[in-house]
């Protein structure tokens, strides 16, 4: 997680991600023990439906289960 963190900032910093909605798959959903998507959004500090002024989303999703792959 320290290095989505770093990478986020870095993108923030650098304008890329300005003005623009930001979506989080929490991949696996599947396994045993995945983290759930709101413990990811409270692990990066973020809630679903504003990150900073824009849209932030953290979905979860199986790709085995065809679910959140849409």
């Amino acid at each position: 997680m320290g290095a989505f963190k770093r990478l986020k900032k870095l993108l923030m910093k650098m304008g890329v991600l300005k003005g623009r909605p930001l979506l989080l798959l929490a991949n696996k959903q599947d396994l045993a023990g995945a983290a759930s998507p709101g413990y990811l959004a409270a692990l990066l500090g973020v809630s679903s439906g504003s990150c900073r002024g824009r849209e932030f989303s953290v979905q979860g999703c199986s790709a085995i289960k065809g679910e959140g792959v849409e």
